[in-house]
């Protein structure tokens, strides 16, 4: 999540009257599920792509990390990108060696 509000903070735009806008949401999607959302407004999509893509980068390593899966969307001025991941809701074994 503290990659998606950067790169939302580095790219958000003020549209239409200066409003501009960021969301942040998450939220359980079902048992043992969870999805983060991260939502900006864009002004100039050429601005996201002339990035160097590390932020990016670093969210689809990330969400590997979490065995889960990204959507990312850009419709009318507004970026979204969603990561969907297992939350188990049984702790792990821990193993003192």
């Amino acid at each position: 999540m503290s990659e998606a509000l950067t790169n939302a903070l580095k790219y958000v735009s003020t549209v239409e009257h200066g409003k501009g806008f960021i969301s942040l949401k998450l939220i359980q999607t079902g048992p043992e599920q969870a999805m983060i959302e991260v939502r900006n407004t864009i002004g100039n999509p050429e601005e996201v792509k002339s990035g160097t893509g590390l932020g990016s980068r670093l969210i689809l390593a990330f969400t590997r990390q979490l065995n889960g899966q990204v959507e990312v969307e850009t419709t009318d001025g507004v970026y979204q990108i969603r990561v969907n991941f297992h939350v188990p809701t049984d702790s792990k074994m821990i193993y003192d060696y």
